[in-house]
């Protein structure tokens, strides 16, 4: 979903009959609220096209709003299936694969994601689609604990992305190659890759990505003990996104700020961003973010002296990431949590 044409739109009903070019014009501009408004301000024979529906469903998934994007996807697939091309095809699978992916059904998305790369060789002209597949998967094996399997397919991912000088897609490899490092430990090189995804989300000037790119250092930060360095990542993430309604990267900041003020000491201001930033994620269906903010607000609770409520939380996220299948998650948190129980 990079930028790849001009952001003029077009308006010319005999060119454009069904909207989906001003959809598509709107998301590659990043307005996604708009490109929803004008989809659904549509005739109703237009809004039935495939292409308007997946260009909506764009919208909505980058948006956190995944159940509505994925009824438009699976409507706009079955359009395709009548009358579309391999590369509406594999475009897709691969969106129904990561909205999958983000409302934790792991054996749908791996199969989507498989199928795409299994078909990489009659996809010469599709390497872009591919290269989404492989970097999905690979987040995937990395939720898994495999991180050389993810590693190897960030970086062939990465590859591609360079030869096409896609931006957006350079800077979502680092951003995931930090989460890889941080996983092993290696901080030095995870703030090293964290930079490269902030310098590229710069490039591709979308706003929610440099938001979430920053988020990716923020927690970088908070790994190595910067808890202040963690805290500017936040400010300029969250300035970011003033004017943008991306859901999960709200949660996923919010859980961030959480953890700053418990290292503060603002155990109370803490306890309201993760109970908040917990509440989106749910709304929007996002497993993971959902799984890590019961987690941190489980660590709230128990710094508040309140181990009904922390038990609570713990046991929502234990489940979670039991259903996600990340037992290092599920270990990682546990020791912040019997950390704070000592503290």
């Amino acid at each position: 979903m990079g930028r790849l044409v001009s952001s003029a739109r077009v308006m010319d009903s005999s060119f454009d009959r069904d909207g989906s070019l001003v959809i598509e014009d709107l998301v590659r501009e990043g307005r996604f609220q708009e490109a929803l408004g004008y989809y659904f301000a549509l005739p109703e024979g237009s809004r039935s096209a495939p292409m308007a529906q997946y260009g909506a469903a764009s919208a909505a998934a980058r948006l956190g709003q995944y159940a509505p994007a994925t009824l438009l996807a699976q409507c706009a697939e079955a359009g395709f299936q009548r009358n579309g091309t391999m590369r509406d095809h594999v475009r897709m699978s691969n969106l129904l694969g990561a909205l999958a992916l983000e409302q934790g059904d792991l054996v749908t998305a791996e199969a989507r994601f498989r199928d795409i790369i299994a078909k990489r060789d009659h996809l010469v002209e599709e390497r872009l689609i591919v290269a989404h597949a492989l970097i999905n998967l690979a987040s995937i094996m990395d939720m898994r604990a495999h991180s050389d399997a993810a590693l190897r397919m960030y970086h062939e991912a990465l590859h591609v992305y360079q030869e096409y000088a896609d931006a957006r897609g350079i800077a979502q490899s680092y951003h995931n190659i930090n989460i890889v490092f941080r996983k092993l430990g290696m901080l030095e090189a995870a703030e090293s890759v964290a930079r490269m995804s902030i310098r590229h989300a710069e490039q591709d000037g979308d706003p929610s990505l440099l938001a979430l790119c920053l988020t990716g250092q923020a927690e970088t930060r908070l790994e190595r003990g910067d808890v202040e360095g963690a805290s500017q990542c936040l400010v300029r993430a969250q300035a970011q996104l003033n004017n943008n309604g991306d859901q999960v990267i709200q949660a996923e900041m919010g859980r961030l700020l959480a953890q700053v003020h418990f290292r503060k000491g603002r155990v109370q201001e803490g306890l309201v961003e993760a109970e908040i930033s917990r509440s989106i994620a749910n709304r929007s269906g996002c497993a993971l973010v959902a799984a890590e903010c019961a987690a941190v607000a489980a660590i709230g609770f128990v710094l508040d002296g309140k181990p009904v409520e922390s038990e609570h939380r713990k046991e929502e996220a234990r489940q979670r990431f039991q259903d996600l299948d990340t037992p290092w998650l599920q270990e990682h948190y546990s020791r912040a949590w019997a950390e704070a129980c000592n503290a």
